[in-house]
C-alpha cells in the first residue's frame, strides 16, 4: 500500500502538521510506503528521515505573505499547481519483501 500525506509544512507549526508528521513516521515504520507533500517551503522535522517516506516540496508561496487580492484568487485557483509542474522527486519506495502487481498490458 503507499500513503500519501499532505501538509501545508514539513515541520509541525500546528496540530494538523503534528498528526501529518507523526502518521507519515508511524505508516513507514509499519512498513507502509508514504510520499510526505508539503505545500510551502521551509524547515524538515527529523520525523520525516525515515527510507520508506518519500517528501515533495510544492515550493508554493504561503498565502498569508501575498497581497489580499492575490492571496483570494491563490486560494480559490493556483495556476501553477494546476498546470501540473511536477517537482523532480525520487520514485516511492517499495516496503520489504512486497511486489506490486503487473497488469496484463506489463507482462
Amino acid at each position: 500500500m503507499h500513503v500519501v500525506i499532505l501538509a501545508e509544512f514539513a515541520a509541525a507549526s500546528g496540530g494538523a502538521e503534528k498528526v501529518a508528521l507523526e502518521s507519515a513516521r508511524g505508516l513507514a515504520e509499519a512498513g507502509l510506503a508514504v510520499t510526505y507533500i508539503q505545500a510551502i517551503p521551509g524547515p524538515v522535522d527529523p520525523l520525516l528521515d525515515h527510507a520508506g517516506i518519500r517528501r515533495i516540496d510544492l515550493g508554493l508561496p504561503d498565502i498569508w505573505s501575498l497581497g489580499a487580492a492575490r492571496a483570494v484568487a491563490a486560494g480559490i485557483w493556483h495556476a501553477a499547481a494546476a498546470a501540473g509542474s511536477e517537482p523532480e522527486a525520487e520514485p516511492a519506495p517499495q516496503p520489504a519483501g512486497k511486489r506490486r502487481a503487473r497488469s496484463k498490458e506489463a507482462v
